[in-house]
């Protein structure tokens, strides 16, 4: 493997640069900054731009919702980056940074828990106004889930109690939904309707399993069959929106629920086709964009990164670590991490997107620390005979 070392004072400004602009004071990592700015955008920023159909329910406040969009998939992917860094460094600092957004994800669970335990709500408006949100998404549900997985040998035994009590709490707030809720007030979540939610349903309903002992757990198992199947019978090779996304929830998600003693054959089936799906949007000279019927340039392949230890793992003719290091190489200057690059390619953004082309992606820069830590962290653990560093 060419040594990921070399990228190691970029990781360094990234990270500097994550924890002085995108971190607020409850630990939270902010969403779609603005770049000229480097700030949240404001009311008046935002007034040039028609708020998207799909926030219409928070349209009086949508620079509060923008803000924490999608703070919770950044907010876990960067509290496992943290998790890596101590396992492949040992540096004691790391494992406080894990802690501190670890707890910020915590404290949003609790909010919830004014409606119901399990409930993770988007916190839009931050920790304050997170109990007033009704919108929740598998999308941010998962990278939480596996950052409290991630923490959770680290963690003291009284936080190991806390931590492992929302899990559960987790599988029985959608159980006992039969996996079905709203999502933006136009659309209901299913397992049929919203494929990627299986990537929380099924680890899930594995960790729950296995905290507990009960069997109803995984007898849920049997509501996730049909939907997979569909998926690999009609969308083999097929355009997926978002596809990076899609391609990180599901692969992080299957991971997981086979670390948890899943065996089902059919996850891996998936899991080879998101990523295959995802790598054919990656051009010629390493830019991405974000979907063949969209080619507008777009940072979000940095999220296929932090998937390159897992997919090496099913598939070891895959060369993902290879693949991986030629994205963290691409873009390395989080001032270019923007959701869309408007203006490029013959193709523009549609005008009330057009803040989407001045916006930080969180997830991006989460997910450039995620996958440089994991890689260091899968090195470190081959040096030292399967053991972390931190052992």
């Amino acid at each position: 493997m060419r040594d990921i070392e070399q990228l190691s004072d970029d990781e360094k400004r990234i990270r500097a640069f994550l924890e002085t602009h995108l971190v607020d004071d409850d630990g939270l990592v902010l969403s779609h900054v603005n770049v000229d700015t480097l700030k949240p955008w404001t009311a008046d920023e935002l007034a040039p731009y028609a708020a998207p159909d799909l926030h219409f329910s928070n349209r009086e406040r949508f620079h509060e919702v923008l803000a924490y969009e999608n703070t919770l998939m950044a907010t876990g992917e960067y509290a496992s980056s943290q998790v890596a860094r101590f396992e492949a460094t040992g540096e004691p600092d790391a494992l406080v940074a894990a802690a501190r957004q670890v707890n910020a994800i915590l404290g949003v669970y609790r909010e919830g828990e004014w409606h119901e335990k399990g409930y993770l709500p988007k916190p839009h408006g931050g920790m304050t106004r997170a109990r007033l949100s009704h919108q929740i998404s598998p999308d941010q549900y998962i990278k939480c889930v596996v950052a409290l997985m991630d923490f959770r040998p680290h963690a003291s035994p009284s936080q190991r109690r806390t931590i492992e009590a929302y899990l559960v709490a987790t599988a029985d707030y959608f159980l006992a939904r039969n996996f079905t809720h709203p999502w933006r007030d136009c659309v209901m979540v299913t397992p049929r309707t919203i494929f990627h939610s299986l990537s929380l349903y099924v680890p899930m309903l594995r960790i729950a399993a296995n905290l507990t002992g009960e069997q109803r757990y995984l007898d849920a198992l049997r509501v996730m069959s049909d939907p997979l199947d569909t998926f690999l019978d009609e969308n083999r090779r097929q355009p997926v929106y978002g596809v990076f996304n899609i391609c990180s929830l599901l692969i992080e998600g299957f991971h997981l629920a086979i670390t948890e003693g899943d065996d089902d054959p059919r996850r891996r089936e998936c899991m080879n086709i998101i990523w295959e799906l995802a790598l054919s949007l990656i051009q010629d000279d390493g830019s991405a964009i974000f979907a063949d019927h969209q080619p507008l340039f777009t940072s979000r392949v940095l999220r296929l990164a932090p998937l390159a230890p897992w997919v090496e793992t099913y598939f070891p003719d895959s060369d993902a670590t290879s693949k991986a290091l030629d994205i963290l190489r691409g873009i390395r200057d989080p001032l270019k991490m923007l959701y869309f690059y408007d203006n490029t390619n013959g193709h523009e953004l549609p005008a009330e997107d057009a803040y989407q082309g001045r916006s930080i992606c969180e997830t991006s820069v989460s997910g450039w620390l995620l996958g440089y830590w994991r890689l260091r962290s899968r090195r470190a653990k081959r040096e030292n005979g399967g053991r972390s560093t931190s052992v």
